[in-house]
């Protein structure tokens, strides 16, 4: 289940496994996103799929008055129902570094084991549509290159707008719970007021809240917003940087090296209120000394911001009023 498929040296390969896979007699289902996918994939591809015995369909399709907003943002893969993978890589040769097109890339994704695989096969079935979901096998997450088990949960979010939202409301709860450490990161960084006034309140008492962002913007508009919460932000006493390689795809949180969220979710307003969104939280004090080391190795390579210009504060101004409507 993936925002973006596109043709390239990756999804060949992938192809290549699963029609392979698919012969032999594997189950293969491929949802895609129809808005993510509308440049990446041409009009044949779900029939070339069915010719390769393989079930491909877009999530939502295209429609005059669809809203961008409302899509199916995962990333993700389950293996027989008991590997999944789950973050923030698409199946685009961008993601392994087969195309440049925005300095380096940097991205981040987990290989869960065990129970919690059930839950995000359960996860899909049910936005597939049209198959009865299996019961769900919760508590222990085997980690299979480790050897130990952790403690993990699946978190969902779809795309129907109906509240409450389980990133939005967790990332709130770490705001307060955290004491040491709050470390992000996220591609994009316009979050809604709510969740801007959990990270300055965080920061307010003692916590070092950190975020960092892309140096090199993929979408101009959202950079123009991005920087302007910056600003504010760092008002509040977060810091934000922005990884001065290239594109930081990554999205991740970490805090107190206790906790660690790995998903799809963008820090703004459509991935925490509007898009089908999923991820993995794990409390395990390894995992989260990992991505914390990940974390400042990747904070070494960031720089401040660079001020915006009066004219692009302008530019932000106008179209801050229409960016969760896209």
């Amino acid at each position: 289940e993936y925002y973006i498929v596109a043709e390239g040296v990756l999804w060949d390969e992938i192809f290549r496994i699963l029609r392979e896979r698919a012969e032999r007699g594997v189950r293969v289902k491929l949802l895609f996103d129809a808005f993510g996918c509308a440049l990446s994939l041409p009009s044949r591809f779900v029939r070339e799929m069915k010719k390769a015995k393989i079930e491909a369909k877009p999530f939502r399709v295209l429609a005059p008055c669809a809203s961008a907003a409302r899509r199916d943002h995962r990333k993700l893969a389950v293996i027989d129902g008991h590997i999944a993978y789950v973050g923030g890589i698409n199946l685009a040769d961008e993601y392994v570094g087969e195309k440049l097109r925005f300095g380096h890339w940097k991205d981040s994704a987990l290989r869960l084991t065990g129970g919690i695989a059930c839950d995000f096969r359960q996860m899909f079935l049910r936005t597939w549509g049209g198959e009865n979901p299996p019961p769900v096998r919760r508590g222990i997450c085997g980690a299979a290159q480790s050897g130990h088990t952790m403690s993990a949960a699946a978190l969902s979010d779809n795309a129907e707008g109906r509240a409450p939202r389980a990133f939005a409301r967790l990332l709130h709860e770490l705001c307060g719970r955290a004491e040491k450490r709050l470390w992000l990161f996220t591609p994009y960084l316009v979050p809604d007021s709510a969740t801007m006034r959990a990270l300055m309140r965080a920061a307010a008492g003692g916590t070092d809240v950190r975020v960092a962002v892309p140096y090199i913007a993929d979408k101009r508009a959202v950079y123009l917003l991005t920087k302007r919460c910056a600003r504010i932000l760092e008002g509040g006493g977060v810091k934000v940087r922005a990884y001065l390689p290239g594109f930081l795809h990554a999205k991740s949180v970490v805090c107190d090296g206790k906790y660690a969220v790995v998903g799809s979710w963008n820090l703004d307003c459509r991935s925490l209120y509007a898009q089908a969104e999923c991820g993995a939280l794990v409390q395990d004090d390894a995992l989260a000394a990992a991505l914390e080391r990940d974390f400042l190795s990747t904070w070494e390579q960031c720089v401040p911001l660079p001020e915006a210009t009066a004219w692009e504060r302008l530019k932000a101004a106008l179209v801050l009023p229409f960016y969760s409507l896209v």
